[in-house]
């Protein structure tokens, strides 16, 4: 007996091994998608749903290879024609320069998406409705997950960190220098200041985005300067402004500038890398090395 039940236990394996296993197919029908933002581009890639994507817009740099993909206009500013032509069956947007052309695409028999990205929560909410829209649910459900846990992992390092004497330093995050603009706590980079370890000069600024006066931010003398987008060669130009010479981060020289600034103000998939970049700059990174509080 128990040759015979070894006999068809063995059979049955064999049977099952001999099995063609079934994959989906290659040519099985995709949504054919179009993006009308950076963010969302990366975050479809992110996902694995590239060969989707039929259609950009010409800010959608990243990754590389999204090169291949046809050109549908600027950023929020579609060609109408050019969507008609490649014949999707959904168009994705964080914004529209004309909120009309909305309806505009719905009349083509397209669905359309807005998936705005103005904070975290945003963006596990597109990444959801993008992998919903694209069949791959599991894959937004683990890209969710790993921003999450990138994030408290950045939480845990900080708690860690202040309990060993890290005070956050002030920081100032310039987006624009004429007029001088910056971000208050309603924009995600604030979130992403403090996951960096530093805290804001305008956190009590109940606004995402808002022109500022030189003279409050002398008086907010910030320990850190950061100019994202400032171009190379501009830092004499900041350092030398009339009346900054007090300013801490003036005094200390700890002014940055020519970054990669998609990582800060893009808000995808590379959220991670973006507060990894603003940690280093503000500090908090240097801190933990140096007491050894990440052994």
């Amino acid at each position: 007996m128990k040759k015979r039940a070894l006999f068809l236990t063995l059979l049955l394996v064999g049977s099952i091994l001999a099995a063609p296993i079934l994959l989906p197919a290659d040519d099985a029908p995709r949504p054919r998608v179009i993006s009308l933002a950076p963010c969302l581009t990366e975050t479809i890639f992110r996902l694995g749903g590239e060969k989707s994507l039929v259609g950009r817009t010409s800010a959608c740099d990243q990754p590389k290879e999204v090169g291949k993909i046809p050109i549908v206009g600027g950023f929020g500013k579609p060609s109408l024609e050019k969507i008609a032509s490649l014949k999707p069956d959904v168009v994705v947007a964080t914004a529209l320069a004309d909120p009309a052309l909305r309806t505009t695409i719905e009349g083509l028999g397209v669905k359309f998406l807005l998936l705005p990205t103005d904070s975290i929560d945003n963006y596990y909410a597109a990444t959801k409705a993008l992998g919903e829209v694209l069949g791959l649910e599991k894959a937004a459900k683990a890209e969710i997950q790993r921003v999450k846990s990138g994030l408290a992992a950045f939480a845990a390092a900080n708690a860690k960190a202040l309990r060993a004497g890290w005070r956050p330093p002030r920081v100032y995050l310039e987006i624009w220098d004429h007029p001088y603009m910056t971000v208050g706590r309603k924009s995600f980079i604030n979130d992403l200041i403090i996951y960096a370890g530093g805290k804001n000069i305008a956190v009590n600024r109940d606004d995402s985005y808002f022109n500022c006066s030189e003279e409050w931010i002398i008086k907010s003398d910030p320990e850190v300067i950061i100019c994202p987008a400032m171009a190379k060669g501009r830092m004499a130009d900041v350092l030398g402004r009339r009346g900054w010479d007090g300013i801490s981060a003036i005094r200390e020289r700890r002014v940055f500038i020519e970054l990669n600034d998609d990582l800060i103000y893009r808000l995808g998939p590379r959220i991670l890398d973006g507060v990894a970049l603003l940690r280093r700059l503000i500090g908090i990174d240097a801190f933990i090395a140096e007491r050894r509080l990440d052994k």
